[in-house]
């Protein structure tokens, strides 16, 4: 490496301090940084914040929020719109997928992001799966098994909050600081650009908290206890009987959000064929 490459670490350092310089634009000269150095480790994780993450890499934790899942629900009489409910509240089929819980994954372009939290509303920001209708399908056929003829899930959607999404920004600005910070404390002079090595382990540290077989700051590792719960092996928890699984319909009719149309005893032939058939052909896309 030559003095230019510590030049564009100083630079990107005065970026960080200047809050007008959008966290993407420091991206863009790290991931320049790191193609210099030939630290993989730096490039790649630069290049997937900018340009997103795929289905097949890792997701940082800091990438995963917490959502509320919301419904429009409309019968014969009432329409009620945004109505919390949870993930166990989902067609069991659904449940079984682990994909619809309340954690997001969160695998846009940090310039994406940036924009979103930028011009998100007060309610919060809401996102819509591809496959979405299927599962209100599936959902209306409970209904409509539980007797409520008239009543209809017009639309599921999660929500997260403008800050959730602000502090995913936050975090990555933060990681890039930390690591000008943990590179500024070990370089020997002002003149010595960092090395392969340094950036490799500066990138662990911030992104995985994980220093590596190098050392690059002198500081001791932050100690944290752990605690561990512990459970008697010869004294097994007392078995809970399982109670009758209610439908998401009876339960929001037990709650008085809806008040049920009319009452049809008995189902069409055919219906739980339907419902397999719906089932089988879910496909699980990524927000």
């Amino acid at each position: 490496m030559n003095p230019r490459d510590r030049a564009l670490l100083v630079q990107i350092e005065e970026d960080l301090l200047d809050d007008t310089v959008p966290t993407s634009s420091i991206l863009r000269k790290a991931m320049i940084l790191g193609g210099r150095a030939g630290s993989t480790v730096l490039r790649d994780w630069a290049r997937r914040e900018l340009n997103g993450y795929g289905e097949g890499d890792e997701l940082p934790e800091y990438r995963k929020l917490h959502c509320l899942i919301h419904v429009d629900l409309q019968n014969a009489r009432f329409l009620v719109s945004r109505q919390s409910i949870g993930p166990e509240d989902l067609p069991d089929v659904v449940q079984e997928t682990g994909r619809y819980g309340d954690e997001m994954e969160m695998r846009q372009s940090l310039d994406e992001l940036e924009k979103i939290a930028a011009n998100a509303p007060k309610k919060g920001i809401d996102f819509v799966r591809a496959d979405s209708s299927r599962v209100m399908k599936l959902m209306n056929h409970e209904w409509r098994e539980s007797g409520e003829m008239f009543a209809r899930v017009h639309a599921l959607y999660w929500t997260v909050s403008q800050s959730a999404v602000e502090g995913i920004v936050g975090r990555v600005r933060t990681a890039l600081t930390e690591m000008v910070s943990e590179l500024l404390a070990v370089l020997p002079d002002e003149a010595s650009p960092p090395t392969k090595e340094m950036l490799d382990g500066a990138t662990q540290f911030v992104i995985k908290g994980n220093r590596g077989p190098i050392h690059i700051a002198n500081s001791a590792a932050s100690s944290g206890a752990t605690s561990v719960a512990t459970t008697d092996a010869t004294a097994p928890p007392p078995a809970v009987p399982e109670a009758p699984r209610r439908t998401f319909w009876q339960r929001f009719r037990d709650r008085g959000v809806i008040v049920g149309g009319a009452q049809v005893i008995g189902a069409a032939a055919g219906i739980g064929g339907a419902y397999a058939a719906l089932a089988a052909g879910l496909t699980w896309w990524p927000f």
